[in-house]
């Protein structure tokens, strides 16, 4: 019997060399001796349970034994029996006729169906006493492998000879056929290693080999004592885990395991002694607190001038909620066993009181030594104090089976510690005088006072603390206002804060007062003037033209006129009107005027609230926060007849609501000046009017609402008028189309670059030159278009007209005979004048060309001299030499005859041309089919009256002699030929071949080597010629030398080097695609000190080829920041300038996407841990720059282990900022500090999407002044501004500030805003604001 107990299978092999027998049949086949080999193959499945019979937990007393039940199976069983029979034998055809041997295969042992078709060298039909080799192979599974080892197989040819052979195959031992037993304590606390002498088996079964014995099953049962355990455990629980592993001897079942854990709890460990002490006690009051507040007002009114008392009452009460007592004191704990021993709960008593739980953490050490003590605080609630009581202690061991309980303690409340919890409260009271402030524009304070004084609680922090109940009365004194307001609201609110208590936060209450001060009814004085109306008319244009007459007849030697009517009509296409003017607002009151918004109306509409840039004197005062106007200048206004001082600034009223009002104090004015659209389309029309409205709460009789004069608007005649595209440039020119023989029409004389700026009709004449004496054609009539063009001055689109007339001569002498031409088609005769209607007329014209082109095909590749890796030690260098070469292909050549044809249509009414055709004919081949001219509109075409037509046509000829072209055409009218025209190859015309010279160019790049340059690491060096570029017109091949090294000791690793070549052809359809070639070149840095070996040979890693896109879009792009130092400090007694940069920009973004997979393998036999992949992209962008490595990106793999054998994939995606192309390799660290790298895999990106067009852009800018605008002088104005943004651009805006006032001392914000809004919507718009 053979046995190898290596092998995965089992193998017996048996050659025979004679068969049982041979029969020859009718039809003469033979079948010689039969060779056969034969293998059976068998694999066993092992399996291993353990049981603990005597259950999971244990008790061992701590000086005593106990012993546990284990119960180990073990099962083994047969995975696979297959039998496998080859052989091989002779037939031979002994008959008179050729025979198909097609032999089939039986066994006598195998399952029903089992065959084998023996396939035949040399196959097919067997000829008269030839012979051929035939083999065979068959397999079975057999559930027996004795039954299969042995049987006769039959070989049966096709015409029925057949043939016996006996096979018998020895059985070999089977593999696997033996498991070894191994049985330990491994886990837990109690192990077989550090237990050793605690740990005693009945039966020791490790190491015990297992065979047949298992065959179906085998159990083997056992017992463990464990003695003389550490009194460590009793406080925690021993666990002894329990692992049997079965190690099968052979095959590749891998080791099979099963455990149990063991539970064992020590007994006998418990003992306490409890005893309480330090017993203190206190006693806490809580209270809480109310508070309320009445007074104030709704609706109350006072003249101006006088003052108006409002009362207000606060009342703050305390109220005793709860009186609650505690007692603490400490536990002392006494471990009376001789073991260490742990306190499992601690509880405290009072008396008449439930137990109450103590936290084991109060306690110094829940652990107790042998007779070792520990104490445990407490401090628990006792409801019925001031009671006097007592309190015990009960204390419970781990393990214990009763809990000791300590004597009883004596505690009392007359030294107790009192403690009031929210007995005292501190109270403010505020006045909101916001409303009062902003409303009448006066610091409110001023104006206010409280009566009695001392009968308020204070305003602010830390006010006045209270300590029992209290109320507070007193009256709020608002005196004396100057002007008339809207409504103001006086809020009052007091806020009330326990100390300690209970209560969380604080408690507020408010009461309001609301009044106006009234008698105010005159509203304002509002007028117009300096009006102004400014339009912007777009004008578009029409043309008519016609000649009269059209048709025209001459004598040789004679000329004629043509006249022509043209007609241009100016039409309004589009406007844009801008209003301006002053608006002048005069308060003729006695007292301070709010003015909320300032609008114009017309009949057709309101325009809407104005924002104007206003000036005046010093009663001039502002409210409103935001963008203002600019154009500041200095102005006077006059208060009671006395000129006031000039104020520098500008207000604007808000556009919405009333955030704001504008104030104009008694007597005082203000002019406005503003500039507004008026509207597009149409001129506006009707009546315009301004008016004013003031605030809420000053109405007069009429309403709060003053209107200005009706000023009348007129765009029809405005102030100034700027016209686009109002005036043309007016040109004619004509086109002479076909010819009469040597007469080929001419039109002079025309306009040209004559400016036109209203609607006009006007005529005008061209001389037509005069008909030859000879030589000209009679009857066949020319076309001469004449194209009229309007150019609008200042941008918009051509205007055209056309107006064709039809020129023949007529009257000719009669020409000599003349030799024709040889052809396929005679000679055109010319027509007598008649009235029927004639055939399209077709003439070849001059120019016919005839050339022999091609392209010329360029190809080229890059090598280099080492092949795909290059090694080289850290401190060395390598030299690699590459080879550029570039190919050009010869042209194929094409002769071909290009040229035009001109159709006319000699009839004095229209005609349809159906088809134009061409034939050529040549004197040394044969001549090609007719062939079709293209003609600009398809056929058929329908030609006017003494119209005509081009069409091209280009026809292809076997060699390049000289030959003859003529042209057909067929109108429904009948056909016609023309005169035949001779071309020769080589007399000029046609284009020559593309593509003849080409420039080659190379590249050598590596971002990764090019990173450590920086680092003064000589990475890449070459000696290729200067520009790395150059001219060649044939095949050329080039060498250049690459020096990679020396390196740093810390560059060890693979890097890609891409080598790329392109030839770019001058001319021909390659020049918009040069062709290119790359080579890639891995150069591994190798031998660094302290650098761990590599472990490619552990790992191979795969790049699958990457997905690589790319995208373009185009945005706007803003950026606004501050000029100074941030934050800019100024002194208040000085001026200055913020300066704030803004700039704008449509830029082309393109985003590179890269998405691939990685597949990582284990070849080698032993599992290896991962714990990364990362792949790195190197682009070189499209326009040549090199981008170099992006930052590296994680696959989706992670950390985890390959067995022997196994393979991973992990995906990946990455985005770049760069299209074009370049080069990705995959890199996989190892737990061991070993990385494995992949081939670098090359990538060019594909577009995904154009970029779009660009758009224009409304930009908005401007500064957010804020509360600066709030302090009178402290900074002039500065308007946000609009402008359109084709391309980039920028502004400095400057902000004046300053001088300050020496109450304005401060911190203020100043912001630039800035807003871009795409015309063509694809962006959307957007903003971005900056603080300064």
């Amino acid at each position: 019997m053979l046995t190898n107990s290596t092998c995965l299978f089992l193998l017996a092999v048996l050659v025979l060399l004679c068969p049982l027998g041979s029969v020859t049949g009718q039809a003469g086949l033979q079948i010689g001796s039969i060779t056969t080999s034969g293998s059976v193959a068998a694999r066993h499945n092992w399996g291993i349970v353990k049981t603990l019979t005597s259950g999971t937990s244990l008790e061992v007393p701590l000086a005593g034994s106990g012993t546990a039940n284990y119960v180990i199976t073990v099962t083994r069983t047969t995975a696979e029996q297959k039998v496998t029979v080859k052989g091989e034998f002779t037939v031979q055809n002994q008959g008179t006729a050729v025979v198909t041997p097609q032999p089939t295969v039986t066994f006598s042992t195998a399952p029903s169906g089992t065959s084998a078709v023996a396939s035949c060298d040399p196959a097919g039909d067997l000829a008269v006493g030839g012979s051929t080799r035939c083999a065979f192979t068959a397999s079975w599974t057999d559930s027996s492998v004795t039954a299969a080892a042995s049987g006769t197989l039959t070989v049966t040819a096709a015409t029925g000879e057949t043939a016996q052979q006996q096979y018998n195959i020895a059985i070999a031992d089977n593999n696997g056929n033996c498991a070894t037993l191994m049985d330990t304590f491994s886990g837990g606390t109690l192990t077989s290693a550090a237990n050793a002498q605690s740990i005693q088996y009945s039966t020791n079964l490790s190491g015990m080999q297992v065979c047949d014995a298992a065959d179906p099953s085998v159990q083997y049962a056992y017992t463990v004592t464990f003695s003389n355990l550490d009194a460590k455990f009793c406080s925690t629980p021993a666990t002894a885990t329990n692992l049997a592993t079965l190690t099968p001897v052979g095959g590749t079942m891998p080791a099979q395991t099963d455990s149990q854990t063991l539970t064992i709890t020590l007994t006998g460990c418990q003992g306490a002694k409890v005893t309480v002490g330090n017993i203190q006690t206190s006693v806490i009051n809580s209270f809480s607190w109310a508070l309320t507040k009445t007074g104030g007002g709704s609706s109350l009114t006072t003249p101006p001038d006088q003052e108006l008392s409002i009362p207000f009452t606060i009342t703050a009460t305390r109220t005793q909620q709860s009186t609650v007592g505690t007692v603490a004191g400490t536990v002392t704990v006494q471990n009376t066993a001789a073991a260490p021993a742990t306190i499992s709960t601690v509880t405290v008593t009072v008396s008449g009181q439930s137990p109450t739980t103590v936290p084991v953490s109060n306690c110094d050490s829940a652990t107790l030594q042998a007779q070792g003590t520990a104490s445990c605080t407490f401090n628990v609630t006792n409801p019925s104090a001031p009671a006097a009581g007592t309190v015990t202690a009960t204390v419970t061991l781990m393990g214990a089976s009763s809990a000791a309980t300590s004597p009883a303690a004596n505690f009392d409340y007359q030294t107790a510690t009192t403690l009031d919890l929210g007995g005292t409260a501190t109270i403010t009271d505020a006045l909101d005088t916001q409303n009062l402030r902003t409303t009448a524009g006066n610091l409110a304070v001023s104006l206010i006072r409280v009566e009695p004084a001392d009968q308020s609680p204070p305003s602010t922090a830390p006010g006045l603390t209270l300590s029992d109940s209290r109320t507070f009365t007193y009256n709020v004194i608002v005196g004396q206002l100057a002007r008339c307001t809207q409504t103001i609201t006086l809020s009052n609110v007091v806020t009330l804060t326990p100390q300690q208590g209970s209560q969380q936060g604080s408690l507020t209450a408010s009461a309001q007062a609301t009044f106006t001060v009234v008698g105010c009814d005159v509203l304002p004085n509002v007028a117009l003037s300096g009006m102004q109306m400014w339009s912007a008319v777009t004008w578009n244009w029409q043309m008519q033209k016609v000649a009269t007459p059209n048709t025209y007849q001459l004598q040789p030697g004679q000329g004629g006129s043509a006249n022509y009517q043209v007609t241009l009509t100016r039409n309004r296409q589009s406007g844009n009107y801008w209003l301006s003017g002053t608006l002048t607002i005069t308060n003729p009151a006695s007292y301070t005027m709010f003015i909320s918004s300032v609008a114009l109306t017309s009949t057709a509409g309101q325009f809407g609230v104005l924002p104007p840039n206003c000036i005046g004197g010093s009663s001039i005062g502002a409210t409103t926060t935001g963008m203002v106007g600019s154009n500041v200048v200095a102005a006077t206004g006059t208060v009671g007849g006395v000129v006031a001082p000039g104020v520098v600034g500008a207000v604007s009223w808000p556009t919405t609501g009333l955030n704001g009002a504008f104030e104009l104090r008694a007597g005082a004015q203000v002019q406005c000046d503003f500039n507004v659209s008026a509207g597009t389309g149409a001129p506006p029309q009707g009546n315009i009017q301004a008016m004013a409205t003031t605030a809420t709460g000053i109405i007069s009789s009429a309403g709060n609402v003053a209107y200005s004069s009706n000023y009348p608007m007129n765009f029809v005649n405005p102030t100034q008028q700027w016209d686009i595209s109002g005036c043309v440039m007016f040109s004619d020119t004509a086109t002479t189309t076909g010819f009469a023989g040597t007469w080929m029409p001419q039109l002079t004389g025309l306009p040209s670059q004559q400016q036109i700026c209203e609607s006009r009709t006007w005529t005008y004449t061209g001389a037509i030159t005069a008909v030859p004496v000879a030589g000209a054609i009679c009857n066949q009539p020319v076309t001469i278009t004449n194209n009229a063009q309007a150019l609008p001055a200042g941008g918009g689109s051509v205007v055209s007209a056309q107006a064709a007339i039809t020129v023949m001569a007529v009257g000719c002498p009669v020409a000599s005979p003349t030799t024709p031409i040889p052809g396929p088609a005679p000679p055109l005769p010319v027509p007598p004048p008649s009235t029927s209607i004639q055939p399209a007329i077709a003439t070849v014209n001059p120019g016919v060309a005839a050339a022999s082109a091609g392209n010329y095909i360029w190809s080229v590749s890059v090598s280099n001299s080492v092949g795909p890796s290059l090694e080289v030690p850290y401190a060395d260098s390598r030299a690699v030499q590459y080879t550029v070469a570039a190919v050009r292909a010869e042209p194929t050549a094409a002769n071909t005859v290009t040229g035009e044809i001109t159709v006319a249509n000699p009839n004095i009414g229209p005609l349809t041309v159906s088809s134009v055709t061409v034939t050529l004919a040549t004197s040394s081949a044969a001549a090609p089919p007719p062939v079709a001219a293209t003609c600009p509109t398809p056929l058929p075409i329908t030609l006017a009256a003494g119209a005509n037509v081009v069409c091209k046509f280009s026809a292809t000829v076997s060699d390049t002699g000289s030959g003859q072209v003529s042209a057909a055409v067929t109108s429904d009218a009948g056909s016609s030929s023309s005169q035949a025209v001779l071309y020769a190859f080589g007399s000029g015309g046609g284009a020559a071949s593309t593509g003849e010279c080409a420039v080659i160019s190379d590249d050598l790049s590596s971002p990764l080597l090019q990173a450590l340059a920086s680092n003064s690491s000589v990475a890449v060096t070459d000696n290729r010629p200067a520009g790395n570029s150059m001219k060649v017109c044939d095949d050329t091949t080039y060498i250049f030398t690459a020096s990679f090294g020396p390196f740093s000791e810390t560059a060890c690793r693979i890097y890609p080097v891409v080598a790329t070549a392109k030839v770019t052809p001058l001319s021909g359809p390659q020049a918009a695609k040069p062709p290119t070639g790359q080579n890639q070149l891995n150069v591994e840095v190798e031998n660094c000190p302290g650098k761990t070996a590599s472990a490619t040979s552990k790992l191979l890693v795969e790049l699958a080829p990457p997905t690589a896109t790319s995208n373009t879009t185009k945005a706007w792009k803003v950026i606004s920041s501050a000029l100074l130092p941030q934050p800019l400090t100024i002194n208040y007694k000085d001026s200055g300038n913020l300066r704030f940069n803004i700039s704008w920009a449509e830029v082309a973004t393109v985003t590179g996407f890269l998405s691939g997979v990685v597949t990582v393998t284990n070849p080698t036999e032993s599992a290896v841990n991962m714990s990364a992949v990362t792949v790195q992209p190197e682009v070189n962008g499209a326009s040549g720059e090199n981008a170099g490595a992006v930052p590296g990106v994680s696959a989706a793999c992670g950390s985890m282990q390959l067995l022997p054998g196994a393979s991973t994939t992990c995906t990946y995606s990455a985005f770049v900022s760069f299209d074009g192309s370049g080069a990705v390799q995959a890199e996989v660290a190892l737990s061991d500090g070993t990385t494995a790298m992949s081939s670098a895999t090359l990538f060019t990106f594909e577009a995904s999407g154009a970029a779009g067009d660009s758009a224009c852009a409304e930009i908005t800018y401007g500064l957010m002044l804020g509360s600066l605008l709030q302090l009178p002088g402290a900074a002039g104005a500065m308007s946000y501004n609009v402008t359109k943004a084709c391309s980039a651009g920028g502004i400095v805006l400057l902000q004046p500030i300053g001088p300050f006032k020496d109450d304005q001392c401060g911190q203020y914000m100043v912001a630039s805003t800035v807003r871009v809004r795409p015309e063509n919507r694809l962006q959307g718009y957007f903003a971005t604001v900056t603080p300064g």
